[in-house]
């Protein structure tokens, strides 16, 4: 709602689902329920000027069928400004900024969305319950430099706040009752700049550097383990890195197609579930408190070209990771399979092909290739975690009102695994069979505004899981499974209406 000057936005959803069944009729621990509300108030004294403020709230809870407790609370609220000035007619002709401020109160537990059955590993109702706050700020600039070359710098900062409080025993204690303890700190300031160069009309250079200073404070007096609580080596602690990245690339189109070529450096340093928040230990301590930042350098060749019938792109990386922040849960230490973050060196490519083609008024078809292929080169052992060989095609047919489509998804088997290690994503767990589907849909214009679609996902109800699905947790009430399956048969229906 709004005029040339104001606007107000605003923005609610709730979605509920029940447990999902894959293709061999089967229930997954899946169900989930949640809703956003949010709002933004804006000031709009030109085209390109304005004030935002925005605010909003969340929550929701979801079963997990991948682990032992679920998320029963995702209880999130946020407040941001954002403002663009333009049009300064000075030297730094435009400025954008924003401040924002996050809190998320989490909840994970064994009893709430699951019948709690005791375990070797939880022999109690258990509840989790952490929080993060994050207070950020960025702002950008923008210069034009004799008439080919445009600017962009700034600066930026977050700082994130992370606490948890657990109960071991539910049935004896509430985990509200208790305070909760600050685990960990993160600071991190950046500034960067961008400068692209137009030396000719159809011809550009884009250059960037950022530097990030960062510094992580290990707030844990103790450690946990199933064996108890040791003192924490690194309690009270900081971690301190300055980090560097940057790329240069070239671009240059023709009347039909563009192309670019770039070379880039990135240096990351480790998140909270790495460093801290998965309690997982390292090669040399009993924390990971200790691994290094990952050090990427890639090279990026791709194109876009479109005619009158045919479009595509094609897009190559070739990159190799110094440090590369591995988890590996069957490291050998002190004589048994233990959880650590590790620093490895990798090499990966990749590529990604697309090609669409109209055939007449009425045909379309577009199909796209992807491939990634990575090495764990101080292992010797292929690089977890990477996607299979996939082609998806898609057929549509436009006929007045009526459109009709088709895809046809085809993945390869994934042999190129390494057990047990991965990222904090998810870890391999075997290799995966290769798989097809086919999903059929249709829509419907009842009007210029308003349109009707509908469909059908896994025609066939195949049972088949993607190779990065997460490896199955025992439910009680539901089938033990080796890795999350996809659903199966899925009927959907949208109506669509714009006003």
């Amino acid at each position: 709602m709004g005029n040339e000057t104001y606007f107000t936005r605003l923005t609610g959803s709730y979605q509920e689902s029940d447990d999902y069944k894959d293709g061999n009729g089967d229930d997954v621990h899946s169900a989930y329920d949640k809703w956003n509300m949010d709002a933004e108030f804006a000031y709009t004294p030109t085209d390109n000027e304005y004030v935002i403020v925005s605010v909003g709230k969340s929550d929701g809870n979801v079963a997990y069928g991948d682990r032992m407790m679920d998320g029963s609370l995702f209880d999130k609220e946020h407040l941001g400004l954002r403002f663009q000035l333009a049009d300064l007619g000075s030297f730094v002709n435009q400025i954008e900024g924003q401040i924002y401020y996050n809190y998320i109160d989490h909840v994970m537990d064994n009893y709430s969305l699951r019948p709690f059955v005791p375990s070797m590993m939880m022999k109690m109702p258990m509840a989790s319950n952490p929080d993060r706050r994050t207070l950020g700020a960025k702002f950008t600039f923008s210069s034009t430099l004799m008439d080919k070359a445009t600017l962009q710098y700034g600066v930026d900062y977050q700082r994130n706040e992370h606490r948890n409080r657990t109960v071991m025993n539910a049935q004896m204690a509430d985990f509200n009752d208790f305070n909760r303890v600050e685990d960990a700190e993160f600071r991190q300031t950046g500034v960067f700049a961008e400068l692209e160069y137009r030396y000719k009309p159809n011809q550009q250079w884009v250059v960037g550097l950022r530097a990030d200073d960062w510094t992580a404070t290990d707030k844990r007096q103790f450690l946990s383990s199933m064996m108890g609580s040791t003192q924490n080596p690194t309690a009270d602690k900081s971690k301190d890195d300055t980090l560097m990245s940057g790329f240069i690339r070239h671009q240059w189109q023709t009347e039909q197609t563009s192309f670019y070529a770039g070379l880039g450096h990135t240096e990351r340093f480790p998140d909270y579930w790495e460093l801290i928040g998965g309690g997982r230990a390292s090669e040399s301590g009993p924390n990971a408190f200790n691994v290094e930042p990952e050090k990427t350098t890639q090279l990026d060749l791709g194109s876009v070209f479109k005619g009158e019938a045919w479009q595509g792109s094609t897009s190559f990386f070739l990159n190799q990771v110094d440090d590369y922040l591995l988890i590996d849960n069957n490291y050998e230490k002190m004589g048994k399979a233990t959880s650590v973050v590790r620093n490895i060196d990798t090499r990966s490519y990749g590529f990604e092909l697309e090609l669409q083609k109209q055939f007449g008024a009425a045909w379309h078809v577009a199909s796209a290739l992807s491939y990634v292929r990575g090495e764990n080169r101080s292992d010797d052992v292929p690089l977890a975690q990477q996607p299979p060989l996939r082609l998806k095609t898609t057929i549509s047919y436009q006929l007045q009102q009526w459109e009709l489509g088709a895809l046809l998804d085809l993945a390869k088997g994934q042999h190129r695994v390494a057990i047990g290690q991965g990222n904090i994503a998810g870890q391999d767990v075997s290799e995966t069979a290769g798989f097809g589907t086919v999903a059929l849909n249709a829509s419907y214009q009842i009007q210029t505004d308003m349109v009707l679609s509908f469909g059908v996902d896994n025609l066939f109800d195949k049972l088949y899981a993607e190779h990065l699905s997460r490896v199955g947790s025992a439910v009680s009430g539901y089938t033990q499974i080796d890795r999350i399956n996809a659903a199966g048969r899925t009927l959907w229906a949208n109506w669509d209406w714009r006003f």
